[in-house]
C-alpha cells in the first residue's frame, strides 16, 4: 500500500512524508494509512482496506493542489471519504488541508 500511495502522490512534483514533515519543508503531504479486514473467505483475508489520512501543507495554490491530489488519488483506485475545511497553521504560516480516502486491495 505505502509504495502504491507514495508513486501516486510523488508524480505530482511534491515531497510526500510518513507522520511528520521536516521543519523547513514547506510544500509536502504527510500521510498515515489504517489497515483492516474488509472480507475474509475460509478464515483468510481476501480483501483489505486502508483507510488514507493526508495532510496538505502549501503557501499558496490550495485548490490548485487539492484537484492534482484529488485527480492521482481517484484515477488510482482510492475513493474519497471525506475533504474537511482547510486550516491555517499560525505557528508555520502555511495553509493545511487535510484528506481522508480509502482503498481496498484484494489478496492473492
Amino acid at each position: 500500500m505505502e509504495d502504491k500511495l507514495i508513486n501516486c502522490l510523488e508524480a505530482l512534483g511534491i515531497s510526500v512524508y510518513n507522520l511528520q514533515r521536516p521543519e523547513e519543508e514547506r510544500e509536502c503531504i504527510v500521510y498515515n494509512y489504517s489497515e483492516d479486514t474488509f472480507s475474509t473467505s475460509d478464515n483468510i483475508e481476501d480483501i483489505t482496506k486502508y483507510v488514507i489520512y493526508l495532510n496538505l501543507y502549501c503557501d499558496t495554490g490550495l485548490n490548485n493542489w487539492k484537484k492534482k491530489i484529488k485527480k492521482a488519488l481517484e484515477s488510482n483506485g482510492f475513493s474519497k471519504m471525506y475533504i474537511p475545511p482547510a486550516n491555517f497553521k499560525d505557528e508555520a504560516g502555511l495553509i493545511n488541508q487535510a484528506f481522508n480516502y480509502t482503498y481496498l486491495e484484494l489478496n492473492p
